[in-house]
This record gives C-alpha cells, structure tokens and sequence, in this order.
C-alpha cells in the first residue's frame, strides 16, 4: 500500500512538472478555504511538495486563508498572484473582489462565503450582480 502511494505521488510530480515545461500554456492553481491555523494546523505535506515556486504560473485564492504566514507561502509560489478576502480573512488590503486577465481570458474569482450570502432557491443572485458589473467568470 505504501509503495503503491508512493508511485502514485511520484508520477504526479512527473506529471505536473512535464506540464509546467510543456507548451501547453499558463497552468494556474486556483486554491483556497485553508482557515489554518483555525480549522487545520497545516497543509498536507505531499501537496506542500508539489507546490514549490515558480511551478505554476499563476495563483488564484479564493479566500480565508486564516494566517498570514500562509498568504506569503502562497504569495511565494508566483509571480501571478491574485487573492480575494473571505469572510475570516483579516489581512490587510484584500478586497472581495477582483479582476484580471490570464491569456484572453478575464477572470473574477470571489469567496464561496460571498456567494453562498447570496444564494436563493432557483439562482445566485450574486451571477446577476457580477454580469451587471460585466465581470466573466
């Protein structure tokens, strides 16, 4: 079982490294809800180890990140960074929203805690809002 796990993890990394040195384009990480250290102590260290700098090109957080020691590992990870404030987040100069473009792609990421705020029966008010605003998710 452990030898098992570990060609499985081994064959990931070959896997994401060849992607990253592949023409195949920008490869973005879109990652968030850590709430470390108030829901978890840390992240997993296999996916720690795939996570290392510069391995993807852009890095996307949606939110509640819980420490700030966490959004600078993040931070860390690209040159490409964008990160929208959840609603445990209290680092400074986060906003709840934001836009940017990756390739000929806009996009918009928002914290799951803003949309579920919204959230009715039959719709997300909160898509309504965001093509008003002509954001594209």
């Amino acid at each position: 079982s452990d030898v098992y796990k570990r060609q499985e993890y081994m064959g990931n990394k070959r896997f994401y490294r060849k992607m990253a040195e592949s023409k195949f384009g920008e490869l973005a990480l879109v990652i968030g809800d850590f709430h470390i250290p108030i829901r978890a102590v840390d992240l997993p260290d296999k996916f720690k180890d795939l996570l290392v700098p510069n391995k993807v090109q852009n890095v996307i957080c949606t939110g509640n990140i819980g420490s700030r020691e966490t959004y600078d590992w993040l931070k860390s990870l690209s040159n490409n960074f964008h990160c929208v404030k959840g609603n445990a987040d209290d680092i400074p100069g986060l906003q709840e929203t934001k836009v940017f473009t990756i390739g000929s792609f806009k996009v918009g990421p928002v914290s799951y805690t803003h949309l579920r705020a919204h959230e009715t029966g039959r719709n997300l008010v909160c898509r309504l809002l965001l093509e008003k605003k002509k954001y594209f998710l």
